[in-house]
């Protein structure tokens, strides 16, 4: 049963469509079915992280890769002032995962320095003055 638009013309015919889904059952699956072993065995032993040492932050600086970084802004109110947290998101050289939060971070600000003119800007600007 083909869809109707208001006046009663149709404009899409009901058609199956086929999913991605289908495609790879029908052609990937069967394929690589018959490489997997009869019994599949997965070592978890390699997938186990490194115990966290208890002393981390308290008696020694953490050192760790930043892999992400995530800034968001907390309005003030009445009694309290606008500040920006940070979230740092890293790997420590242990092989720890580590959520950094820094809040109350007053963010510097950046100004672009001074670029002379190019010869070219100074003289089109010259000729626009002149007429």
């Amino acid at each position: 049963m083909a869809s109707k638009r208001a006046g009663g013309s149709s404009f899409q015919p009901d058609v199956k469509r086929k999913r991605e889904s289908d495609e790879f059952e029908e052609f990937y699956v069967p394929k690589f079915e018959n490489q997997l072993p009869a019994k599949l065995e997965i070592d978890k032993s390699t997938w186990a992280r490194p115990k966290v040492d208890k002393q981390l932050g308290v008696t020694s600086n953490i050192a760790c890769q930043v892999l992400e970084v995530e800034t968001y802004h907390v309005d003030g109110s009445a009694t309290s002032y606008e500040r920006t947290n940070v979230k740092l998101y890293g790997v420590t050289k242990a092989g720890n995962s580590i959520c950094v939060i820094v809040t109350d971070y007053f963010p510097h600000f950046y100004f672009q320095p001074y670029t002379a003119p190019v010869k070219k800007q100074v003289n089109d600007h010259y000729k626009s003055c002149q007429d």
